[in-house]
C-alpha cells in the first residue's frame, strides 16, 4: 500500500512539474476535482482529452478509478490567455461530469471556482432549491451574513 500512496502523493507535483516543463517555472495548474459512476470513468477520460484539445490546453489526469474520481490538471500562465482557456475547460468538465450522471466535487467541495459547476449540477438534477433551504439554514446560524461573505452558501 505504501508505494500506492506515494504515487497517489505524486499526482499533484508531477502535474505542476509537467506544467513547468511545458510553459515555463512561472505556469501553475488548475486542478480539478469531479466524479461519475465508476463504469462511465472511461467516457469522463476521453472526454477530458477531447475538451483539452477543443480548448487549447495541456492536461495531465490522474485519480481513483475505484470511485470513479478524476483529477485532471490544466497547465496555464497567469495573466495569459491559456489561464482564461483552462477556466472554460474546466466549466465544460465539470458539465461533461454531470452528462455522465456524476458530480462536479467529489472530495473537495465546492468553492469560489465552481459556483457555477454547483448550480449546473442542481439544475441537472432538479434541486436547485437545496440550495435555497441551505441558504436558509445559514441564515439561521449567521443573520448578519458575516460568515464566509460572498460565498455560495
Amino acid at each position: 500500500a505504501a508505494p500506492l500512496i506515494e504515487v497517489r502523493r505524486g499526482l499533484y507535483p508531477s502535474q505542476l512539474a509537467h506544467a513547468r516543463r511545458r510553459l515555463g517555472p512561472n505556469a501553475m495548474v488548475y486542478v480539478e476535482d469531479v466524479a461519475v459512476p465508476p463504469s462511465r470513468l472511461p467516457e469522463l477520460v476521453e472526454a477530458v482529452h477531447r475538451l483539452a484539445e477543443r480548448h487549447g490546453v495541456q492536461v495531465v489526469s490522474g485519480g481513483h478509478a475505484g470511485d470513479g474520481n478524476l483529477h485532471p490538471a490544466a497547465a496555464y500562465l497567469p495573466g495569459d490567455p491559456s489561464a482564461e482557456r483552462a477556466h472554460r475547460f474546466f466549466l465544460d468538465v465539470m458539465r461533461e461530469a454531470v452528462r455522465l450522471g456524476g458530480t462536479v466535487s467529489a472530495e473537495h467541495g465546492i468553492g469560489v471556482l465552481k459556483r457555477e459547476g454547483l448550480r449546473l449540477e442542481l439544475e441537472a438534477l432538479g434541486s436547485l432549491k437545496a440550495l435555497e433551504l441551505m441558504r436558509a439554514i445559514k441564515r439561521v446560524f449567521d443573520p448578519r451574513g458575516i460568515l464566509n461573505p460572498g460565498k455560495v452558501v
